[in-house]
Formats: C-alpha cells, structure tokens, sequence
C-alpha cells in the first residue's frame, strides 16, 4: 500500500469495479500547494519522472555544440524510450558523435519494450541489446557528464560518484528539498 494515498482513478469492465488505482496528485505554483488529494509531503519516489533532472547537469554543459546533437537526441537524454526505429536510430547516432561503445554501459540487454518491435526482432533472430533498456538515454547523459567532469565514464554508475553528487544537488536545487530528505534507489 502506498503511505498517505488515496483512491484516485477506476477502471471497470462490464459495469463492475476492475481496478482502483492509487496515489497522490499535487498542483503547485510559485506560491505553494494550490490543490492535492493525498498527503502533497509523503515521500515518492520519482522513478523516470526523475531524468529530465538527471540529464540537466550534462545538458547545462552546452552538448548540442559540443557534439552537433540534434533536437531529437537531445530530447531522448532526457527521457524513458519504448525501443521503436527513430529512438534506436537517435541513440546510435550519439554512440558515434559522441564516441562512446554500448557495452560500456551498466544496464543488462534487453528487448524494446514495445512489443511490436520486441517481436520483430526476435522474428528476426537478432538478441536483445543495451540500447533498447528504457533508460539508455539516461544513462548516455550520465557517461557523458563523467566525460565532462574529467571521470573515466565506466564509473557513472556509481552512486558514490561525482556524477550522482551532481545530480543530487540539481534534484536539491529544482524540489527546494533538503538533502537529508532525498532518497536514491536504482531502478532494477
């Protein structure tokens, strides 16, 4: 059960109760909380809501120069991917701009998570490959803002690096929470 969450949307099938979902709902603006249903100051954890701020350190540091990143790789940094052709043409596109080699990267291989497109794949043959985990894009960012830092990118990873510290301070920066208060956790 999720801690202060209320029942907040139904789904029914045939006239009965199929499901109830979950949650909390927070509408702020720059003078505070303007509506919530649930408790607005129990903890959440923000799972990939989490990459625009993620990506944020290594997107301040100019890449689209730096790299000749187009809007659409640059956009893909900063999100969950399903694993379609543009997404996978977009990532591959930045592994050679930007030099880096997929087995570099942490993530276990993985089928897209579309399923049309994990089918065909498997039709074909072809296994499953790092690229298509969903949070490829994430992670790109975090080699290249190791990169950035003088790191070597292998260690971005790691929670006690200097990537994560940035990360941190930029999650702390956007909520306005203290740092004693914001909990990390790795997805899988």
């Amino acid at each position: 059960m999720i801690p202060a969450a209320v029942d907040i949307a139904y789904k029914y099938r045939g006239g009965l109760l199929e499901v109830a979902h979950r949650g909390r709902v927070c509408v702020v603006s720059e003078s505070g909380v303007q509506h919530s249903v649930g408790d607005p100051n129990a903890p959440t954890f923000f799972r990939s809501s989490s990459k625009p701020m993620q990506s944020l350190p290594f997107l301040a540091r100019d890449p689209d120069n730096k790299y000749g990143f187009t809007a659409e790789e640059t956009a893909i940094l900063s999100g969950s991917h399903h694993g379609e052709p543009p997404h996978i043409a977009a990532l591959e596109s930045i592994l050679v701009k930007a030099e880096l080699s997929e087995p570099s990267f942490v993530m276990k291989p993985a089928y897209p998570s579309n399923e049309a497109c994990a089918r065909a794949l498997i039709a074909q043959g072809l296994p499953p490959r790092k690229i298509y985990h969903t949070c490829f894009g994430k992670h790109v960012a975090m080699q290249l803002l190791s990169r950035e830092l003088g790191l070597p990118v292998g260690d971005y990873w790691r929670m006690d690096s200097p990537v994560h510290g940035e990360i941190l301070r930029t999650i702390k920066l956007l909520s306005g929470a203290n740092e004693k208060h914001i909990q990390c956790g790795i997805d899988g």
